[in-house]
C-alpha cells in the first residue's frame, strides 16, 4: 500500500485494539488496554510492546479496579495495586507483574478520572457482535 497515509485517532484505537490515556501524548512507556476479548479487558505495558506480559481480567473486575485507581486503594481481588514510593505502581494479577513509572500511572490515572477505562455500551455491543475489533483506517 505504497502512498497510504494512515491516520488512527486514539478513539479508533479504543475501538480497535490497544490504547492508552490521552494523557500519555506520545510517551512511549504507557499503561495500555484492550477490550478486544468478549467479558475481558486485558492490561500490558507498551514499553515493551507485543513482547509485554498481559494482565486479564472480567469487565467486572476491571470496573473494581478503576475504582481501586481512584480511591488509591490496593487490590480488588483480581488486580493488585502496590503504590511506589517514587509515585509509580505495580499491578499484580494472574501471576504477572506491571511496574510503571510515575509518570506512566499519572497518565493512567488521569484517564481513569476522566473516563477513558470505562467500558461503555459500544465496547460491549461492538465485541458482542464480532468477536474482536480489528479494523484499518486510512486517507
Amino acid at each position: 500500500m505504497t502512498g497510504m497515509t494512515v491516520q488512527v485517532s486514539a478513539e479508533t484505537s479504543r475501538l480497535t485494539g490497544w490504547f492508552k490515556s490521552s494523557f500519555s501524548s506520545n510517551a512511549n512507556a504507557c499503561v495500555e488496554v484492550t477490550f478486544a476479548a468478549r467479558g475481558q479487558v486485558s492490561v500490558r505495558d507498551s514499553k515493551f510492546g507485543a513482547d509485554s506480559a498481559v494482565i486479564t481480567v472480567s469487565e467486572r473486575h476491571w470496573e473494581r479496579l478503576l475504582a481501586d485507581v481512584l480511591r488509591g486503594t490496593a487490590d480488588n481481588g483480581a488486580i493488585g495495586i502496590e503504590h511506589t514510593a517514587d509515585g509509580g505502581a505495580l499491578l499484580r494479577g494472574n501471576g504477572v507483574e506491571l511496574r510503571y513509572t510515575a509518570r506512566e500511572w499519572a497518565a493512567f490515572r488521569d484517564g481513569v478520572r476522566t473516563g477513558e477505562f470505562h467500558i461503555g455500551p459500544d465496547d460491549v455491543a461492538r465485541t458482542e457482535n464480532t468477536g474482536t475489533r480489528m479494523a484499518v483506517s486510512g486517507s
